[in-house]
């Protein structure tokens, strides 16, 4: 549903699904609901996911690097690389 929009979104996080549980999935699931978001968790499936981030770093340059590395090479996209812009392009 990435880009997309629903007026009730519900979202399960159990530990069960431990690999896929990340902040960055979260957040997405999250901000699709335009006006209600039904969280249904277990305690050990919603600390994976506010703990675990596939984009590793704490400053935007630090993300942006570790955006780049996570590009697999002769996969579909991996030719995206991200920059960070020059000052006078801000």
């Amino acid at each position: 549903m990435q880009g997309g929009e629903a007026p009730l979104v519900v979202i399960i996080c159990h530990d069960s699904h431990k690999r896929m549980l990340t902040r960055e999935w979260l957040y997405t699931a999250i901000t699709r609901a335009q006006s209600k978001c039904v969280l249904l968790y277990t305690e050990q499936g919603l600390k994976n996911a506010l703990v675990n981030r596939s984009v590793k770093g704490k400053t935007l340059e630090e993300k942006i690097q570790s955006f780049n590395k996570l590009q697999t090479p002769g996969m579909l996209g991996s030719a995206v690389k991200i920059r960070m812009p020059e000052s006078k392009e801000i």
